[in-house]
């Protein structure tokens, strides 16, 4: 049995010496990291340039067109502000032309009026019905009379 642990023993240090000397899988893991890590560090550095750059457009943009937008809201404001009281005063002028008084009248003339054209439709009416009265008075009449003369 010595033998055979031996032997285990010699093959298995001839192993590692082997592994230490042939393979390069560590070795090739860790310059792949290393690489991995440039790589994202370098990404990084471009990214956080364009942020700056977005960032410098951005407050120049800010610095120029800002005040620039502001004074041309407060001039539309003015604009729409001024027109608003030259139409409260037109409406103003337009309540005082026509006061409720008027508007009072105008009701009171329309309901009298629509009375008034109520009344002439019965009238009509009832002068339409006396005239079909008459006509038919008159037709008896007539034949009343050609009966007359025809006897």
């Amino acid at each position: 049995m010595s033998i055979q642990f031996k032997t285990k023993k010699l093959f298995k240090d001839l192993k590692k010496i082997h592994d230490s000397i042939f393979d390069k899988q560590n070795f090739f893991d860790h310059e792949v990291e290393l690489i991995v890590n440039e790589f994202e560090i370098k990404r990084n550095d471009r990214e956080v340039k364009i942020l700056d750059n977005l960032n410098e457009k951005f407050q120049k943009f800010t610095e120029k067109q800002f005040p620039v937008m502001i004074e041309d809201g407060d001039k539309y404001c003015e604009k729409v502000q001024k027109e608003f009281q030259e139409s409260v005063k037109k409406v103003q002028l337009l309540e005082k032309e026509f006061s409720i008084k008027d508007i009072e009248k105008e009701d009171s003339f329309n309901k009298s009026l629509k009375e008034k054209n109520e009344k002439f439709e019965k009238l009509k009416q009832e002068t339409l019905k006396e005239r079909e009265n008459l006509k038919q008075k008159l037709e008896q009449e007539k034949d009343k009379l050609i009966a007359k003369f025809e006897n």
